[in-house]
């Protein structure tokens, strides 16, 4: 049951696609009024700057994410405490995996953001919010193909690996991460294999003693 709360409260697979689905979501519906005429009038007829409605806009988007995410996490070590499975391990992992999540967060939501205020309506938003997030990606893999392709004698110090990819290196946390909580899964079965195997044996021992007292 440990294991499990790791993997739901830390880092999963599905938790980080529920993280860049929700921060395409709030970007671009945060900036879609833009591509709307009237809601540009009304937007514009409120007596603020332009800077400040930014800051607004953006603030509140990302409190969309982190307060509901923080109150997920306090009722679920609720939860976790009266199971008797929290322990400092499960909070330094889930804090861990949330703060790296508001960094993806706020990476996803800002890619999403310049693609729904350079577009004009929201599928091409879409369309170029994926390809602001994919592009580094495609472009180092297609180099790095092409050189390995034509280049017979084709020998790089460094890797194409991308710079700039919020996806490409959130990926690589995800699955260093996910490894390591499946190696702690592996050490605990094998706990509970040996210490119920010393078990056994301390009975079986105990047993044979009782036996040998009564004979």
């Amino acid at each position: 049951m440990q294991v499990a709360a790791f993997h739901v409260l830390g880092y999963s697979e599905l938790t980080a696609f529920l993280y860049g689905i929700i921060a395409v979501f709030i970007g671009l519906t945060a900036f879609l009024y833009l591509h709307k005429r009237n809601k540009v009038d009304l937007y514009h007829s409120v007596p603020i700057s332009y800077t400040r409605r930014f800051f607004t806009i953006t603030v509140n988007s990302i409190l969309i994410f982190v307060v509901p995410a923080l109150v997920f996490i306090g009722l679920s070590f609720i939860i976790c405490a009266t199971h008797g499975i929290l322990s400092t391990t499960l909070v330094v992992i889930t804090l861990e995996s949330l703060l790296t999540g508001i960094l993806v967060f706020l990476g996803i939501f800002a890619t999403a953001s310049l693609a729904a205020i350079l577009t004009g309506n929201a599928f091409v938003s879409l369309m170029g919010c994926a390809i602001l997030l994919t592009y580094e990606i495609v472009i180092r893999a297609v180099t790095e193909l092409h050189f390995n392709l034509y280049f017979e004698t084709f020998y790089a110090k460094k890797d194409f690996s991308p710079i700039f990819s919020v996806i490409w290196h959130y990926t690589n946390i995800l699955s260093e991460k996910i490894a390591s909580i499946d190696t702690f899964q592996y050490g605990m079965e094998n706990y509970r294999f040996w210490e119920y195997s010393a078990t056994e044996l301390t009975k079986n021992a105990d047993c044979t003693t009782a036996f040998i007292l009564l004979i």
